[in-house]
């Protein structure tokens, strides 16, 4: 798992080696392109007007929603990538803030139509994953909804497959979702596969 430091680093090349990784059909990045297309649609159907986004990286799919006019706010753990994302999305509130830490204080007491997370909280363990989804739950508004597109499996029975298949790409310091555990936490979400290695959890207040 890359440090705040690593993935500073990798902010030069970072959009364009994960649409390469995506292209070439390579875990852990296929199905990228899709998975943020998928959000897009499923999120401007419901006509936003506020949204955050959590772990917004260089603001990639942040930007779409931006340009749509969705005033947007968003958090990083690194430095670097929030500094490329607020020259794409110059008038958005974007906070630097590590997620096993909670949400930054400066969006204490706000509620959102709409909450992402893409590639992202694959680096939180299970019980900081629910902690999180509790917490970002809480803040959305009455007819909200919560997507997080990740490195994701239906089933235990997918993940293990996947990681003998590609073992020469897995991060063992990384906690790639399965649907099937945290169903458990969260009975009324939804799980839609879009590729070998990727899905969209889709949860509801």
């Amino acid at each position: 798992m890359l440090s705040k430091k690593g993935f500073d680093e990798w902010m030069k090349s970072y959009d364009k080696d994960v649409v390469q990784t995506d292209e070439a059909g390579r875990f852990p990045f296929a199905g990228y392109r899709d998975v943020l297309y998928t959000i897009y649609q499923m999120g401007l159907k419901r006509a936003p007007k506020t949204l955050l986004d959590v772990g917004v990286g260089t603001g990639v799919l942040a930007k779409q929603f931006y340009a749509a006019g969705v005033k947007v706010e968003g958090m990083d753990f690194s430095a670097e990538m929030l500094k490329k994302a607020q020259k794409r999305l110059p008038d958005a509130t974007l906070l630097h803030g590590d997620m096993r830490e909670g949400l930054p204080d400066g969006f204490s007491g706000k509620s959102y139509d709409l909450i992402t997370g893409t590639y992202a909280l694959h680096h939180l363990n299970h019980k900081e994953k629910v902690r999180l989804l509790e917490d970002l739950r809480k803040r959305l508004n009455d007819d909200g909804v919560l997507l997080i597109g990740d490195v994701a499996f239906e089933t235990h029975s997918d993940h293990d497959t996947i990681r003998r298949n590609h073992q020469e790409d897995w991060d063992e310091d990384e906690h790639y979702w399965v649907y099937e555990t945290i169903q458990k936490d969260f009975p009324k979400s939804l799980f839609l596969p879009i590729s070998y290695c990727a899905g969209v959890l889709i949860v509801r207040k």
